[in-house]
């Protein structure tokens, strides 16, 4: 039973963690993601010289960076071809909007240089790069100190967790064979009220006697309690009788 309480211990734990680290690690995926796909957009825009709508449908059509970035942004041209009256700049800043942060903060600057494109577009694409290499530079550092804290927090209160357990489950075999212990000398004795006065003596010398060595203790405890084994039967055949 400790057994299985453990594997449900750790394998909660580790699910926390995976999950955890998951939810972290979206924001550093669509970081490198978009940080090559803008240089495919630079090198389209500023030296293909081919159209915006067309780079979205056949260069930047795949990925991660596709589905939370140029996906959006093409049904926002979509939509101002249709003869909303939204201008390319305000369809960048729609789409870039929905980006976690920073992530939009840093690509928001763009949306300005791009009906234009030449040199100015190209540094300022090249100027965004640098700056989202930084903040994934950043960000992977601060994921991994996470990540180290996270997994021992998890394993930490798992162990702990697994302790409790299996020392409940050894704690309750002690009391119980107490009091079995004391039936089997006298009928007048009963078990329960014997294993509730052992769990309180155990607990107060829990309290009060040194932990650092405490292979006097367990020399006491196995000498006054009788084996498990002889306890259950001596047990069943009180019942049997």
């Amino acid at each position: 039973m400790s057994a299985l309480g453990a594997l449900l211990v750790l394998w909660g734990a580790g699910g926390l963690y995976v999950l955890r680290r998951r939810q972290d690690m979206l924001p550093l995926r669509l970081g490198r993601a978009l940080l090559e796909d803008l240089a495919v957009l630079r090198r389209q825009i500023c030296l293909c010289r081919a159209p915006l709508p067309a780079i979205l449908a056949k260069e930047l059509c795949r990925g991660p960076g596709a589905q939370a970035l140029w996906e959006p942004l093409a049904r926002q041209l979509e939509r101002a071809q249709a003869g909303e009256g939204v201008s390319l700049p305000r369809c960048w800043a729609a789409a870039v909007r929905e980006l976690p942060q920073p992530l939009g903060e840093l690509l928001a600057p763009l949306g300005p240089l791009l009906p234009a494109g030449g040199g100015a577009l190209a540094r300022a694409i090249d100027e965004t790069r640098e700056e989202l290499t930084r903040y994934l530079r950043r960000e992977q550092e601060r994921q991994s100190m996470a990540a180290r804290l996270t997994a021992a927090a998890c394993l930490s209160g798992a162990a702990l967790v697994i302790l409790v357990l299996s020392t409940v489950t050894t704690t309750f075999l002690d009391a119980f064979s107490a009091g079995v212990s004391c039936e089997s000398l006298s009928k007048k004795l009963s078990g329960k009220t014997v294993g509730i006065i052992a769990t309180v003596i155990g607990t107060i010398g829990a309290c009060v006697y040194n932990m650092d060595n405490i292979m006097g203790f367990l020399y006491i405890i196995g000498s006054v309690f009788a084996p498990m084994i002889a306890t259950m039967k001596v047990h069943a055949d009180n019942m049997l009788a």
